[in-house]
C-alpha cells in the first residue's frame, strides 16, 4: 500500500519526516535522511527494514527520524557556524577508544591548534592554501612533525619536500 492506493493523499510529506513503503505484506522499507553531501549537493539516506503492521512501521519511522534524521537546514547551518577550533574540540571530545596516554599526549596538540589563528577560520570558507600557509608558519616557528619528530624522514605533509 502506498499514498497512491488510499486516495487520501494530499501531497508530498514534509521534509525530514522520512518515507515508508510496504515492500511485501508485513515488510516495510523506511528511508531516513541521515546526512548531506555538500560536494554532490544531495541528501544521504539510510534504509531500514521493519517487520510488522502499518501502525508499528509508522511508529518505528518516527523513532528512526528522531534517532538518525537530519535536515539539510540543520547540517548546513551548523557547518556554516563552525570554525576549525570548534571542529577540533568536537572531535577531541567525541567518544573514542583511545588509551589515557593517547588522550594526554594529544591534548596539548589539539589545544595549540585551537589557539592558533587558523582555529578562528570558519570551516565553510577555509581553503587548502590557508592550511598550507599555517603549516609553513608552524614549521618556521620550529614545530616538529608528530610522525618523525622533525627528522624529515617521512612522507607526512610537514616533512615532504625537506
Amino acid at each position: 500500500m502506498s499514498y497512491r492506493d488510499d486516495g487520501e493523499w494530499s501531497g508530498r510529506a514534509r521534509r525530514g519526516t522520512g518515507s515508508i513503503r510496504e515492500r511485501s505484506p508485513g515488510v516495510w522499507d523506511v528511508r531516513v535522511v541521515v546526512g548531506f553531501d555538500p560536494v554532490r549537493g544531495q541528501s544521504e539516506q539510510r534504509s531500514f527494514t521493519i517487520r510488522g503492521d502499518a501502525a508499528f512501521a509508522q511508529q518505528r519511522r518516527r523513532e528512526l527520524v528522531t534517532d538518525f534524521g537530519v535536515s539539510r537546514f540543520s547540517v548546513t547551518t551548523s557547518a556554516a557556524r563552525m570554525n576549525v577550533a570548534d571542529l577540533m574540540q568536537a572531535f577531541f571530545d567525541a567518544p573514542h577508544l583511545w588509551k589515557p596516554a593517547t588522550v594526554a599526549s594529544h591534548r596539548p596538540v589539539v589545544r595549540s591548534l585551537i589557539d592558533d589563528p587558523l582555529g578562528r577560520r570558519p570551516l565553510i570558507t577555509l581553503t587548502p592554501g590557508e592550511v598550507r600557509a599555517a603549516i609553513l608558519r608552524w614549521q618556521e616557528a620550529g614545530a616538529r612533525c608528530p610522525r618523525c619528530q622533525g627528522g624529515g624522514s617521512c612522507s607526512a605533509p610537514p616533512c615532504r619536500g625537506r
